[in-house]
């Protein structure tokens, strides 16, 4: 069973923007289009879909690569 804060954990919803009133609205995936009803008129405004950059992750450290200068290994003499 998941914790209480799981679905605060990933956010499933799209952010609509109004191109006239900036209202910003959050919805589910399923929609696929929505209408701003700012201006009052018989024809609504299409709000449009903002799109957000994934969330930075952080690169796994690799390890430092060996100097050149370091002295070569003794090898063992057979």
């Amino acid at each position: 069973m998941k914790g209480p804060r799981s679905r605060h954990r990933f956010n499933v919803l799209r952010i609509w923007e109004c191109p006239h009133c900036q209202k910003r609205a959050f919805e589910p995936a399923r929609v696929a289009h929505r209408a701003c009803v700012c201006l009052g008129k018989d024809r609504p405004t299409w709000m449009r879909l903002i799109e957000l950059s994934p969330p930075y992750r952080r690169k796994k450290e690799e390890p430092a690569p060996e100097s050149p200068t370091a002295e070569p290994a003794a090898l063992p003499s057979s």
